[in-house]
């Protein structure tokens, strides 16, 4: 069990709605224990253990809402 948080920079944010329809989509996948979007920056920081969830998986889930994006960081624990 590995602990990762990753930093994603979003091509855009849009709307408050927005925001709150991205952290529940990918909050419903099993290992993801935050997910944290700074809309001025248009970053997405998501933790979550990598047993539960793919890196793959989440920026699957990013394309089929819409995004496009880079990361910017990832770290481990």
């Amino acid at each position: 069990m590995a602990q990762v948080s990753i930093t994603y920079c979003l091509s855009a944010m849009c709307s408050q709605h927005d925001v709150k329809e991205l952290k529940r989509t990918l909050d419903e996948f099993p290992g993801v224990k935050s997910v944290a979007v700074n809309e001025e920056e248009a970053k997405l920081s998501i933790d979550y253990d990598d047993t539960g969830v793919s890196q793959k998986q989440l920026e699957k889930r990013l394309e089929e809402c819409g995004y496009t994006f880079h990361e910017a960081s990832k770290h481990s624990f």
